[in-house]
């Protein structure tokens, strides 16, 4: 009698496919070559630059700028840092932001994986799902456009569907949990 692999089994596979798929995918990272700086992140640098020199002299947070715009919220260029919990846990998700885009692409494989699998579709047919998610055009046009909050963004809707989804279906601890968790 032929027994079929655990859930957490097929898990343990997906998430092997997934960093295989992303270090295959991003090569040349691992040979030493970096990615050219993008454009919008170094505009960010220089916009962001007042903010950060203010608050690395004071201990309140400057919440306008004049640098960009004839003056905007500085909510805009660099929100306020979160607990402490949730920073380690975004810096988790995100490799510690070493390997970018590899951190990125790893975070839309896997937040859409969960999202699949809270649906309640078969984990082979959720890693297929994944894999075409994360493949879109547009999520490889905003990485080198050097738009990390919006990637960052991106990766983490996913999960806070399939919460919400879950809480529907009645299964509201992990359907919370699992919203929570990627919404904050």
């Amino acid at each position: 009698m032929k027994k079929n692999p655990s859930p957490l089994a097929w898990h343990a596979v997906a998430l092997g496919i997934f960093l295989v798929i992303s270090l295959i995918y991003c090569s040349p990272l691992l040979e030493g070559k970096k990615m050219i700086t993008p454009g919008d992140t170094m505009q960010h640098q220089g916009m962001s630059h007042e903010k950060v020199t203010y608050e690395s002299t004071s201990d309140e947070a400057i919440l306008w700028t004049n640098s960009m715009f004839g003056g905007m919220p500085t909510y805009l260029i660099g929100a306020p840092q979160p607990p402490w919990l949730l920073k380690t846990l975004n810096r988790i998700f995100l490799l510690y932001g070493k390997i970018r885009p590899l951190s990125f692409i790893l975070l839309y494989l896997v937040g859409f994986y969960i999202t699949i699998i809270a649906f309640g579709v078969r984990p082979q047919l959720s890693i297929a799902g994944a894999i075409a998610f994360a493949f879109s055009s547009y999520f490889f046009v905003i990485i080198t456009a050097g738009h990390a909050s919006k990637a960052i963004a991106i990766g983490y809707m996913p999960p806070i569907i399939g919460g919400v989804y879950l809480a529907f279906r009645g299964k509201i601890l992990p359907g919370m949990v699992l919203s929570g968790l990627f919404l904050a």
